[in-house]
């Protein structure tokens, strides 16, 4: 960062802290999210749904597994949290109870517009509402909010032609009173 500053005296580099989430699916069966993943810095938080681990395994052999499949944890000196969850709306809940710990600002995903809906849907499924999971816990309950804002999917030009909008083009729109703001 240094060296880039240096060269390119007029170049401004960003102050603000990411992190990013990815989720994972069943592709074999039918238990839909069963990981739920961030990283932020120099450490990382993974929910895992219980019932998709073998059974009998403990978490600290499941975070011994996942640091010999993925050898940039230790080459980075990441530190690595994981929890069982017996349901994703557990699981997602300690998501943003640790994001909302973390609070970096900006919360990247690499398809929000898929993972946001099925979070959403999760949360609906279950009856619960998505602003007393992403909320800041610092904000009282009758001032949270959450809205997710789908951009367009498709650009109509002047001549009533139209055509597919790439994703990094569609700018889905996360609203809610939390410290991070959500970013595709």
């Amino acid at each position: 960062k240094l060296n880039y500053e240096k060269k390119w005296k007029r170049e401004a580099t960003s102050r603000l802290t990411v992190a990013i989430q990815d989720t994972e699916f069943d592709m074999n069966g039918n238990l839909g999210m069963i990981i739920f993943s961030m990283s932020f810095k120099d450490k990382a938080y993974q929910v895992v749904l219980r019932q998709w681990v073998n059974p009998g395994e403990t978490a600290e052999e499941y975070r011994k597994f996942i640091e010999n499949e993925l050898p940039e944890i230790k080459d980075r000196n990441i530190k690595l949290e994981l929890d069982f969850v017996d349901n994703m709306v557990e699981g997602i809940q300690k998501m943003y109870q640790k994001a909302n710990e973390w609070m970096p600002d900006v919360i990247g995903f690499w398809n929000i517009n898929y993972d946001m809906s099925v979070i959403l849907d999760i949360l609906k499924d279950a009856n619960v509402d998505p602003k007393y999971i992403f909320s800041h816990p610092s904000v009282p309950p009758e001032y949270r909010h959450f809205e997710f804002k789908r951009g367009p999917l498709v650009k109509r030009k002047d001549d009533g032609s139209s055509r597919p909008l790439a994703v990094s083009e569609q700018w889905h729109t996360v609203y809610t009173t939390a410290p991070f703001y959500f970013i595709d």
